[in-house]
């Protein structure tokens, strides 16, 4: 049965180049100090950033259209848009800041904090063996704790034997077809999935990743199986799942928007 994780998110709209957008986007907790408004420009220090990297063995290769990019030692840094050239997904990558506690002392002010999230992303795409991080989502939790995520992708070089297809890589794009920053949209809402685990008569085990594409008006224009999970019936399953659920539309600005999203189920016994 697919697992479903749920946690109380609010997202952060306007990233504008700069991850100094989380700190200024309404959400603080509720334990925040009451001149909490006047501290938002300033961040913790070091100590209150860590990372989790999940590796992938799903050999997914991916291709863009190209964006907005900055290198940092080697490693490229994507914010708008998605890497032209060809690349293997290693795995997705989160960021977790947290928040700054009543009593504790201001350490960084928004020029030193995005030098910290770009160092610390390197350094992790560096030990995961990548050449670029794919900046995806930002989110806030409702205790003032914000997540960055970002794919970590290698390049493939030039005339590269391919053992898998390769998936096109849309960017966000507003309601006048310009690329928007990472992060900025309200993603597809999933409001139905049905439960069809009572279907998987042999217990099968496995695990598929799905690219569901939805329409302005919430119904599914199309899937394609990202990952396989080496068994029909399984991929059958979650395309099944991806077509009898029901789904709130992207939107950028309150507007609704063409949108695809990569869904992961998971059957265990």
């Amino acid at each position: 049965m697919p697992n479903h994780t749920s946690n109380r998110l609010v997202r952060v709209l306007g990233i504008a180049g700069s991850m100094a957008a989380l700190w200024a986007f309404a959400g603080s907790a509720a334990s925040d100090p009451a001149d909490h408004d006047n501290a938002r420009a300033i961040w913790p220090g070091p100590a209150a950033v860590n990372t989790v990297f999940s590796p992938t063995d799903s050999p997914v290769l991916l291709q863009g259209k190209g964006g907005k990019v900055k290198s940092v030692r080697g490693i490229d840094l994507w914010s708008v848009g998605r890497p032209s050239r060809v690349n293997r997904l290693l795995g997705m990558l989160t960021v977790r800041i947290a928040p700054l506690k009543h009593g504790q002392a201001p350490q960084l002010n928004n020029q030193q904090f995005d030098a910290l999230i770009d160092d610390t992303v390197v350094n992790a795409a560096t030990t995961a063996g990548a050449s670029a991080a794919v900046l995806t989502d930002l989110l806030k939790l409702d205790d003032g704790t914000a997540l960055i995520y970002y794919r970590l992708v290698a390049y493939l070089p030039e005339g590269a034997v391919l053992d898998a297809p390769i998936h096109k890589d849309p960017p966000v794009v507003g309601v006048e077809a310009n690329m928007t920053p990472s992060g900025s949209v309200t993603p597809i809402a999933t409001l139905y999935i049905p439960d069809i685990q009572e279907e998987n008569d042999h217990h099968l085990e496995g695990q598929v990743i799905l690219r569901v594409c939805v329409g302005i008006d919430g119904k599914v224009s199309s899937n394609t199986i990202v990952a396989s999970s080496g068994l029909k019936e399984l991929d059958d399953l979650a395309l099944k799942v991806a077509n009898h659920g029901k789904y709130s539309p992207a939107k950028i600005d309150g507007r609704p928007v063409k949108s695809c999203k990569d869904y992961k189920y998971n059957w265990r016994n």
